[in-house]
């Protein structure tokens, strides 16, 4: 039996301004998907797309119930006319009785077509009416978010849309950020709008003369083009030979033709309205550059990924816009393209110029613009990922067994690995729920989109050392007071008996001088309980899996004893080596409790065997990287001034900093000329560092700078000539594993200087790839 067919609900349908959605339903039909499509409101394009003739999906208009829509959906199962009253009252109330019409005839529709999934594009108004006439179909739903539709709507109303929806889909990561973090526990995923790389092909005409510098899109305000129209003037009171074109229809037309006589540049910059899509691309291929300096409005507004972007690289055209929402994750500063604060019209003048006077650069940035649309951002791409979700809504399969990921904190830039992990895992088809003790910070947050597990944070707590248990549970219980009392009705002895162990383990692993209980382990039991209170109550969950050994891996073992299902954890550096995290026989019994467990470097492994732990199995796992991230960049590093040694980590001791200063001392004490960049997060050695170069005079030479995401941390590598990470152990046993900087440098073939600490040795062998000197030895180093 074929599968149902899925609705597609657009505003209007066709729409020049939303190429996306048409690419989108061309790219389902041609994977076999059966469409229909479904709008709000009759198109009103005088020009149409030429693609839209090959779209097979009948496209129907929603419009007022009339009688015979009541009837259709009134006459339905009791529950699902109940679901339906109940999500239009939600939505609409009574303020909005055309909507709730609306809703009921498209429910009609729907049952009428025998569709079996409804997919809405945009988060706002569309959704709004899917959710209304899918709950009175019976059906599943999932939404497209695209930019206005998510930063203008109500957070409340657009929060409870994505947690209903079985899945929703947005083009851009900083979206998925926004939305996964509005919504943890929502079904969330980045899946970009891809270009139709067969009839973009790659070869350019010949340009212009004088030069064109195109620029596309809806004349409004998020769109820049007044700075376009300013960055202009600049070139041209500078005396440049140029025309500029910009493309598109909008409210913003009178104000920017008053700008442009009054600049008296109308031999300089033409506004030639709405023209068809075919005409957009040929004027693309004669551009010398293609200009879109987007901004964030007041209002929130703001632009996703703007698929002329992709379209204008796709065909080798060279790209200045701004670092705005999801522009950087296309545009890479120097590499796919040049990057400008918004609202900058000297600053985008200066790249347009760049642009314009460069050859060479003009080419390099066409050429790497157009593979990396190949590689990411084709037709074929997401649209694959989003036919597969929609099948498997259509075919209703069983939810897989879940492995819950517990953790301290998530995301957490210096645990990119964690989400890395994660990543990997679905892509193999893991299901994961992740629950976090505490929330990420925000430069971590990036990692949100690009995974799709539901989060579960658990409620705050108040520091427990130094205060009397009574009054900390005063404070602090009434949160996780029901989640306790569920499982003591539900599992009354793993309960009784978890929490008796957990209170037994604060006299056993106590102060050994002073006596003290540790009291930590009553706040990781009622933390367990929370977790444990969730997985009972969803009931999926097969497996167990905490990352760092001592206290989410205590948390863990706790959630494995009240819900009966089996434990492993991952160790890494310091939850290992230092004795106050794992007091006693504490570790040794975790790893005999787990069903295995896994570090990152054989000498971790050495280590714990060394110690007689056992366990089901003990393994070694690298943490990997992304490769086709952290790859060089050919023709990008200036070859100009002195060289840069870089360094990246922490500002703690282990990472060895204090070290690097002072070899900085010697080398500049013997008259080389360098620069040092030590990229990272404030930590207990910062105020060190700081009076180290001080008191050395280098302030002119190592510069202190914050931490990065992975993406911006990829352009610091490649301004670098060399990377250096002098690790070493502390006094209280501390240490790095094999810090993944190390791995990255090397994928960007930096040459590296790094110490013989725990498993560094494992990957960098001296004078083979890297040199390796011995830790705390500056004038070694």
């Amino acid at each position: 039996m074929s599968e149902r067919p899925v609705a597609i609900l657009v505003k209007r349908f066709p729409k020049l301004s939303e190429t996306f959605i048409l690419n989108e339903v061309l790219g389902l039909e041609a994977l076999g998907r059966s469409l229909c499509v479904f709008a709000l409101e009759q198109a009103s394009d005088t020009i149409v797309n030429g693609a839209v003739a090959r779209v097979r999906a009948p496209v129907e208009l929603v419009v007022q119930a009339s009688m015979k829509d009541w009837v259709c959906v009134l006459g339905r199962r009791t529950q699902r006319i109940v679901a339906g009253v109940r999500a239009a009252a939600a939505e609409f109330g009574a303020r909005d009785w055309p909507a709730v019409s609306q809703a009921v005839a498209f429910a009609a529709q729907l049952v009428r077509a025998e569709v079996g999934h409804l997919h809405a594009h945009f988060a706002d108004r569309p959704a709004a009416i899917a959710r209304v006439a899918a709950a009175f179909a019976g059906l599943p739903f999932s939404i497209s978010a695209h930019a206005k539709d998510i930063y203008l709507e109500q957070p409340r109303r657009l929060a409870r849309r994505l947690r209903l929806a079985r899945f929703t889909v947005t083009c851009t990561g900083h979206n998925a950020q926004f939305l996964r973090t509005l919504a943890p526990r929502a079904n969330v995923m980045r899946a970009y709008h891809g270009v139709d790389l067969g009839a973009l092909t790659a070869a350019k005409v010949e340009a212009q003369s004088p030069p064109l510098v195109l620029s596309v899109g809806r004349l409004r305000a998020k769109k820049g083009f007044d700075t376009l129209v300013a960055a202009c003037g600049i070139l041209a009171r500078a005396g440049r030979a140029f025309v500029c074109e910009i493309v598109g229809y909008g409210p913003e037309e009178g104000a920017l033709r008053r700008e442009i006589e009054e600049a008296g540049l109308a031999a300089h910059i033409r506004l030639r309205g709405k023209v068809p899509h075919e005409e957009v691309i040929a004027a693309m291929r004669r551009a010398r550059v293609f200009a879109l300096p987007c901004r964030v409005l007041d209002d929130g507004d703001r632009d996703g990924i703007p698929n002329v972007i992709l379209e204008a690289m796709a065909v080798r055209t060279p790209v200045v816009s701004t670092r705005v929402s999801g522009v950087p994750e296309v545009v890479t500063e120097n590499e796919t393209g040049l990057l400008v604060e918004p609202d900058d019209p000297e600053a985008l003048a200066c790249a347009l110029a760049r642009v314009l006077d460069d050859d060479a650069l003009a080419a390099r940035l066409g050429a790497a613009g157009r593979s990396a649309v190949e590689a990411r951002f084709s037709l074929d791409g997401d649209i694959t990922r989003l036919d597969a979700l929609l099948g498997a809504s259509l075919r209703n399969d069983p939810p897989a067994p879940i492995t819950a990921y517990i953790l301290k904190g998530f995301p957490r830039l210096s645990e990119s690995f964690i989400s890395n992990e994660i990543r990997i895992l679905e892509s193999m088809g893991a299901s994961i729920d992740i629950y976090a003790i505490k929330p990420g910070d925000e430069l971590g947050a990036a990692a949100l989109s690009e995974i799709r597990a539901p989060i579960t944070y658990l409620p705050p707590m108040t520091s427990i050392s130094g205060v009397r248990l009574e009054r900390w549970l005063f404070e602090n219980l009434p949160a996780y007071f029901s989640a306790c009392a569920s499982l003591a009705l539900q599992a009354p002895r793993a309960f009784f008996a978890t929490a008796a162990r957990a209170i037994a383990m604060t006299r056993a692993y106590g102060e050994a001088k002073s006596g003290a209980l540790r009291k930590v382990f009553i706040k990781e039991f009622l933390q367990a309980a929370y977790i444990a209170a969730h997985i009972r109550k969803r009931g999926q969950t097969r497996h167990l899996h905490g990352h760092f050994c001592h206290g989410a891996t205590t948390v863990t073992q706790f959630v494995s004893e009240l819900c009966g299902v089996p434990y492993s954890f991952t160790a890494h550096a310091k939850d290992i080596y230092e004795a106050k995290h794992n007091p006693g026989d504490l570790l040794p019994r975790k790893l005999a409790g787990a069903r295995f467990a896994v570090t990152c470097t054989e000498a971790n492994r050495a280590h714990l065997l060394e110690k007689g732990c056992e366990c089901g199995g003990l393994h070694t796992i690298y943490h990997g990287l992304d490769t086709e991230l952290f790859s060089p960049r050919v023709g990008v590093r200036d070859g100009g001034g002195p060289p840069t040694v870089l360094s990246v980590g922490r500002f703690v001791e282990k990472k060895g900093f204090l070290d690097l200063i002072e070899a900085c001392s010697i080398l500049r004490q013997r008259g080389v000329a360098f620069r040092c960049r030590i990229v990272g997060e404030e930590g207990e050695a910062s105020a060190a560092m700081r009076a180290l170069i001080a008191r050395e005079g280098l302030e002119e030479i190592v510069a202190l700078s914050p931490p990065a995401p992975q993406r911006a941390l990829r352009g610091i590598y490649a301004e670098a000539d060399i990377f250096a990470l002098p690790c070493r152990i502390t006094a209280s046993g501390d240490r790095d594993g094999i810090p993944n900087v190390l791995a990255e440098a090397m994928a960007m073939e930096l040459p590296l200087v790094t110490t013989d600490v725990s498993g560094i040795l494992e990957l960098v062998s001296d004078g083979v790839n890297g040199m390796v000197v011995k830790p705390g030895d500056a004038a070694a180093l």
